[in-house]
């Protein structure tokens, strides 16, 4: 009787765990059901878009699922706080708890002073005590999948969406929006200068090209949308005004998309599975820099990258940390882990931390280096650490559901790191 009570009581909540995956249920089955119609008629970026939404929903519905069960057998404080297995390092704490979102990927995360935001898929939080607590935005607009966003040392956000690019400041409700209707372009990153007097855009177009070609060129360069012969190339878009106007910039010969950008005052880097470009001029324009991998290297795709100083680092998706000089045009090997590292982030020259995924359980992992990248140092173990950003020589990060920061004070570079990449 207890139990049907329980069973009861999770089904009338509003809304209940069962009632939220009844409605994914619903819902990937009707992305499912007109997939075969979009793949017909968008772009080859659109699809992997698409693609990318039913993996989440899918994803969505195994986790409520999960939920409801939980709920019945009085089980879901499981996933009220995340507890790290592993002595915590000198200078961590545990601050506040997030508002509960666990369905939507973090999108950004930065904190300045008493100040800091998290940017999720449909959701904006805010702190004005450093982090010790957590207030959800009210959203006044319509909802929007947002792909990628960017935050200043101001907290201005850029936020990315299908259509449009979001410029707003995260104390205002508001937001101006920037339409994005190329033909034949989609942007999946952007990111801007503290200013927001440039603002960047990358991601890949659909160009034409002869049968001949496109026979030579990989399965991932092609346009699987169109019958005629037309491959994916990099896309990349600046503004110098405020995002009023944009041109395109011309990248040296390559071929897919790129999804990921970063900048620091005039250097950038933009990358993707296939490609790694930097800009020495605040993307006015750009080089493709070479990776040091083995030709059939599995799994050699770029995953989170970083500027420090005057060197670009990537990391692969096979553990592989890559850096070079920004200026230069090769990026050496400077380790190899047993799984990728993502969330780039340095405090100084030789200080750095990166999230990587255990290869024992299902938490992440906080990795630190203090020699540049050479070497790599697992400091602490949390479920799911979805965001990393650096604010001076403290490390603010967030699990799904709490807030942390580590201070690396003391910390300091000794000399010149990453030596061995040269």
């Amino acid at each position: 009787m207890q139990l049907q009570r329980d069973i009861g009581a999770v089904r009338n909540a509003t809304p209940s765990p069962y009632s939220q995956w009844r409605a994914v249920n619903q819902n990937l089955s009707e992305v499912e059901a007109t997939h075969s119609e979009l793949l017909a008629r968008t772009s080859y970026l659109e699809v992997a878009k698409m693609k990318k939404k039913m993996e989440v929903a899918k994803m969505k519905k195994k986790m409520l699922f999960v939920s409801y069960l939980l709920a019945i057998v009085g089980c879901s404080a499981v996933f009220s706080q995340a507890i790290p297995s592993t002595t915590r390092p000198a200078g961590f704490q545990w601050l506040g708890s997030l508002p509960s979102d666990l369905l939507y990927s973090t999108k950004a995360m930065r904190v300045s002073g008493n100040r800091g935001v998290i940017v999720k898929e449909h959701s904006t939080s805010i702190s004005s005590d450093g982090g010790r607590t957590w207030t959800r935005l009210r959203n006044t607009g319509p909802s929007v999948d947002i792909s990628s966003a960017w935050l200043t040392h101001s907290l201005q956000s850029l936020r990315l969406s299908d259509e449009s690019l979001l410029v707003s400041d995260t104390r205002s409700a508001t937001a101006q929006g920037i339409p994005l209707k190329e033909e034949n372009v989609s942007y999946l990153a952007t990111a801007a200068t503290e200013t927001l007097h440039q603002m960047f855009l990358v991601g890949g177009r659909s160009v034409a090209t002869t049968a001949q070609q496109l026979e030579i060129l990989p399965q991932y360069a092609h346009d699987p949308t169109t019958a005629s012969p037309r491959m994916i190339v990099p896309a990349v878009s600046v503004s110098s005004d405020h995002g009023k106007t944009w041109q395109m910039v011309g990248t040296e010969k390559a071929v897919g998309y790129l999804d990921s950008v970063k900048v620091v005052d005039k250097d950038a880097i933009a990358w993707g599975p296939y490609a790694v470009y930097a800009s020495l001029d605040t993307g006015k324009s750009w080089k493709l820099m070479k990776m040091d991998i083995s030709d059939g290297e599995e799994d050699a795709y770029p995953v989170s990258g970083a500027i420090v100083a005057d060197r670009a680092y990537i990391s692969l998706k096979n553990g592989r940390v890559l850096s070079g000089e920004i200026d230069g045009q090769l990026l050496k090997s400077l380790a190899r882990l047993p799984s990728a590292i993502g969330q780039l982030t340095f405090t100084n020259s030789c200080v750095g931390f990166g999230i990587s995924p255990s290869t024992t359980n299902d938490e992440d992992v906080l990795m630190e280096t203090e020699n540049g990248g050479e070497t790599w140092t697992p400091i602490l173990r949390a479920k799911k650490i979805v965001a990393l950003t650096a604010s001076g020589s403290e490390i603010y990060g967030a699990t799904n559901n709490r807030a942390f920061r580590l201070h690396s004070v003391g910390k300091l570079p000794t000399g010149h790191c990453g030596t061995s990449a040269e």
